[in-house]
């Protein structure tokens, strides 16, 4: 879709803004962003979980929680690159490069590509579908990367000298 087919439609336009807002704050991992954006009633369909649809969770407070705990444990050092969003009506689609490990200053980073397909309702996400293309060397990066925050850690807080 052209910019042009987004800017003569508001709707799509605004909804627009809304993703771009989103994907934004998944970037810097700022809960408080992310979560203005959703409905009070949204799902959000995991792309790991059994069935179909992948784990799903109902509801900002369920949402909220299972985004945490992604910052937290599984990639507390990721950010996006890349990202393009196709927005038509109440449908938006947004594409993203995920950079494994991003914070870490090395060679150590990893990129998969994945995408998110939105539905919103009154300016807000009411549903959010997340798909990633995974395999082992993704689960392997993850692995690499936690390991070397953790030791990364370790080794700064052992080199504290105390006073």
């Amino acid at each position: 879709m052209s910019q042009k087919m987004i800017s003569k439609n508001s709707n799509a336009s605004s909804n627009h803004h809304v993703i771009e807002k989103m994907v934004n704050g998944f970037a810097r991992q700022d809960m408080e962003d992310i979560m203005v954006l959703f409905a009070d009633d949204a799902i959000y369909q995991d792309m790991s979980g059994s069935g179909i649809f992948g784990k799903t969770m109902q509801g900002k407070a369920a949402i909220k929680r299972h985004f945490s705990f992604y910052f937290k444990y599984l990639m507390p050092s990721h950010t996006y690159e890349d990202s393009v969003i196709f927005a038509e009506g109440n449908q938006v689609c947004a594409s993203w490069t995920l950079v494994l490990g991003s914070r870490l200053k090395t060679s150590h980073q990893h990129r998969v590509r994945g995408c998110d397909y939105f539905l919103m309702e009154n300016g807000k996400v009411k549903e959010k579908s997340a798909f990633i293309k995974i395999s082992l060397t993704t689960y392997l990066a993850v692995v690499r990367i936690k390991l070397l925050e953790f030791f990364s850690v370790a080794t700064t807080s052992s080199n504290v000298v105390p006073q």
